[in-house]
Order: C-alpha cells, then sequence, then structure tokens
C-alpha cells in the first residue's frame, strides 16, 4: 500500500520548512493529498507546516507567516517519529504515478497543479477535514455565519502591477488598486444597505483609508491567518483579491463573489469579474436580492 505525503515546498527538514509559500498555496497540495488518501483509503503523513522565513519579518508584516499554530494532527495521521521513518526509507514517486499495483512508495503531492479544479467535486470533504486538522481558536470561526460583505485586500509582498493588463490577462499575486475596491463595496452597499462591510487585509490603515473611511466599514481580524480565512468564508458576499488565499474563502463558503477582470476562479456559483469604473452586472443584482 502507497503512503500519501503533502509536500508543501522549500527545503522540507521533516519538523520543519526553510522557506515556502503563503497559507492559501500550502493548501491546494494537502487538499489533493487528503481526497486522494481518503477515497482510496491510503495512510497519510502530517504534512510540514511549519516554516521559517524571512521576508515577512523584514517587510516587518502583520503576519509572519511562520504557521507553527494553526493545525495539530488529528487521527489519521501519520506523524513525530514514523514520519520521519516513512520519509527516509520510502522511494518517492509524484502523485501522477498513484495507482493501486506496484511496489509500495511515498505518493507526493506537491505545487498548485490544477489549481483547484480537481478540488471541486470534493469541497465538502475538504472542507471538513481542514477543520478537524484546524486547532480550535481558529477552527470556531468556520462556524460562525455572518451577515456581512467581506473584503480581503492583499498588499503585504505584492507590488502593483505594471499594467492593470496583467491582472486582466489573469497574472496573479499583483495588487488590486484599492479603487477598485472603493468602487465595488459602493455598488454592493446600493443593494445591501443593512450589511456591515468588513475588511481584512495584511496592509496597513494609512494603505487602506479609502476604503475604511467608506460608511460601516470596519477592519476585522481574528489574529491567524486561517481564521480570517474561515471568517471570510462565512460572509454573505466576498469581495476577492489577487490571492490563492481569496480564492480558498471562496471555495469553502460558496457565496456570491467579486473578483477583478481576469481574476475569477470559476468554482461554480455566482462569480462575477468586474473592471475598474465597470458596473456590477444583472446577475449579480438577482443573487444580492436573495440575502436582503
Amino acid at each position: 500500500m502507497h503512503v500519501i505525503y503533502p509536500s508543501l515546498g522549500g527545503v522540507d527538514l521533516g519538523v520543519f520548512r526553510l522557506t515556502g509559500p503563503g497559507l492559501g498555496n500550502l493548501l491546494l497540495p494537502w487538499a489533493r493529498a487528503i481526497v486522494a488518501a481518503r477515497l482510496g483509503a491510503l495512510p497519510i503523513l502530517w504534512p510540514t507546516w511549519p516554516q521559517l522565513k524571512f521576508g515577512p519579518l523584514l517587510r516587518k508584516e502583520r503576519d509572519v507567516r511562520f504557521y507553527s499554530d494553526l493545525f495539530a494532527p488529528p487521527a489519521g495521521y501519520i506523524h513525530g517519529p514514523r514520519k520521519l521513518a516513512y520519509l527516509a526509507a520510502l522511494r518517492r514517486a509524484p502523485e501522477s504515478e498513484l495507482r493501486p499495483s506496484g511496489a509500495r512508495r511515498l505518493i507526493v503531492f506537491e505545487g498548485l497543479k490544477d489549481y483547484f479544479k480537481s478540488l471541486l467535486p470534493h469541497r465538502d470533504l475538504v472542507r471538513t477535514e481542514l477543520i478537524a486538522m484546524s486547532r480550535p481558536e481558529h477552527a470556531r470561526f468556520a462556524e460562525l455565519g455572518s451577515r456581512t460583505v467581506a473584503v480581503h485586500v492583499r498588499l503585504g509582498d505584492f507590488t502593483p502591477p505594471a499594467s492593470l493588463d496583467m491582472l486582466r490577462g489573469g497574472n496573479h499575486c499583483f495588487r488590486i488598486p484599492i479603487e477598485w475596491y472603493v468602487h465595488v463595496v459602493k455598488q454592493v452597499r446600493e443593494q445591501l444597505p443593512d450589511h456591515d462591510v468588513s475588511v481584512f487585509s495584511d496592509g496597513s490603515d494609512d494603505e487602506l483609508t479609502p476604503l475604511l473611511s467608506l460608511p460601516k466599514t470596519r477592519r476585522v481580524s481574528t489574529s491567524s491567518a486561517l481564521g480570517d480565512m474561515f471568517a471570510l468564508s462565512r460572509s454573505s458576499v466576498l469581495i476577492g483579491s489577487a490571492s490563492t488565499f481569496s480564492t480558498w474563502a471562496s471555495f469553502l463558503g460558496g457565496m456570491p463573489s467579486i473578483w477583478f477582470t481576469g481574476l475569477k476562479p470559476n468554482l461554480g456559483g455566482t462569480e462575477i469579474a468586474v473592471d475598474l469604473d465597470q458596473a456590477l452586472p444583472p446577475e449579480l443584482s438577482d443573487a444580492l436580492s436573495k440575502l436582503e
């Protein structure tokens, strides 16, 4: 029987990693791995979540992204010395070679691959497994309903694109102009005047001033990236960024969502792509009318 291993990137030393991507990207190989393990009744090794990276520290970001206190291994994961033994003993093979026959191998799931496409049929399984391995202080936000318009503004190490056409062409990991968020929030509030607007961001208050100055708009933080993701997923409407983090919130929550042109993740449901100064289309109005 093969053994499944979600490899999260960076230099994996078994108990922590040197460098690595953000939480949204880390969760993608884990999600594909847990689906394969559960559907195939295969053993799975506990991922190496803790990582050491210096960029967030040097940039004095709100989230240093060490990820050492987000998760704890529930029943069904191999961890500790047994995990290290498997890592040392088994020959590795990529996830594309996961087959029921052949010599026992360590099947390694890594990278973004097909993004969320293969996960869509298993949304409920992934959500259940994610909550199960999350520490209670973070998992509790996955069960709290929220009558709010949630806005995720990713800044941090993201830089402004040389041209907005880069975003329109589907290039992620760039800052969306704050004016776009303001434009979208104003339009949504016209249809949902009783909904508060909650802003989740790794940026500074000064950077968010145009957005936070809007009526009934406030900054919100659960004090952890995972808690913020869960809180975003429980909103009535999501206004997303160019980050995989936003896409995870949409994937977990399935609420109506609004994206900058070119960045719509195509997860099913009501997803709207809107450009700077472009009016929201009628299909979103229909979806929002059901929330009033």
